[in-house]
């Protein structure tokens, strides 16, 4: 499979990185962030790169006084590389090591036919409860009030299935790095008899990246109630369609478990089987590299 420029390379992750105190220095195929620690030196992570120089790297990671570098390739090739040059495996993935791919150079009921049938069904059923997904983005006058409605769900969601969730903020800020590449997506259920306004109640929710071709389904929430009315699959479907339209050729999942991290990934199970149903193809990366450079460093990772 020929990959493109991952959206951990792109200059809008680089934007949203810049919020939270890293820099970035680009070489030729390859985004190195580094977060300085002040007379400490620096810490530096590379995520998926189109290319690994590695040489370059090591300059690099000398002038900024490295304590470690994290390196996440995106091929074999990258790994053996990285195995050959000092670099030892690490077993802490930053990003999702597993994923999903959805093919979208398909029409929408080409797409729909290649879903599996408990999929499609849940579509329907969802349509039939009279759920109604609306697309948002940032040019949206009401964005930023359909963030924070989204941002509840997503809080709701890591309460119920305890997992750490980003501040609101560091959503406000991935939005602003990405501007017209960020699309939001709520699906509600809709009250005929209640007023304008006070008749949707929000179910479910996905925070969308697009980057150079590839739909990211980078955040999802749902309810419990959303959950049993299949609000969840009506999200996604909406999702899969507004990539679609803006000309994207492939959705990720952002993710699923993948049994080499099992410790890490255990809370993923239930989402990663809602993930297989939609009849993507399932792409597996190496492991994470670390090369540490400090010795005391050196001593914590040994006795960790």
């Amino acid at each position: 499979m020929i990959l493109r420029m991952e959206l951990r390379q792109s200059d809008g992750w680089g934007k949203y990185l810049e919020y939270l105190g890293w820099k970035t220095e680009n070489l030729e195929g390859c985004a190195v962030r580094i977060r300085g620690l002040g007379s400490f030196g620096s810490i530096v992570k590379i995520q998926r790169p189109e290319k690994l120089p590695l040489q370059e790297i090591e300059n690099l990671v000398k002038k900024h006084r490295a304590l470690f570098v994290r390196i996440e390739p995106s091929n074999e090739s990258q790994a053996e590389d990285l195995a050959s040059s000092g670099y030892k495996t690490d077993s802490w993935p930053l990003n999702p090591t597993r994923t999903i791919f959805i093919d979208l150079k398909k029409s929408n009921n080409e797409l729909l036919e290649s879903f599996s049938k408990d999929t499609r069904q849940s579509i329907k059923k969802a349509t039939q409860l009279k759920l109604s997904p609306i697309v948002y983005n940032p040019t949206s006058k009401d964005f930023e009030h359909s963030l924070g409605i989204f941002y509840d769900l997503f809080k709701q969601t890591g309460l119920e299935k305890k997992f750490w969730i980003p501040s609101l903020n560091e959503l406000k800020a991935k939005a602003r790095a990405f501007k017209n590449s960020c699309y939001l997506i709520l699906t509600f259920r809709i009250y005929e008899k209640l007023q304008p306004k006070t008749n949707l109640l929000p179910l479910s929710g996905a925070f969308l990246l697009l980057h150079d071709g590839v739909g990211y389904y980078h955040h999802a929430a749902s309810l419990h109630l959303g959950q049993l009315v299949k609000a969840p699959y009506l999200t996604l479907w909406e999702s899969l369609k507004t990539a679609n339209a803006q000309g994207c050729k492939r959705m990720d999942l952002e993710g699923i478990f993948d049994s080499r991290f099992p410790s890490m990934f255990k809370k993923w199970i239930g989402f990663s089987t809602f993930k297989l149903k939609w009849g993507g193809e399932v792409f597996e990366y190496p492991p994470p590299f670390t090369k540490i450079y400090n010795p005391v460093v050196k001593l914590l990772f040994k006795f960790s």
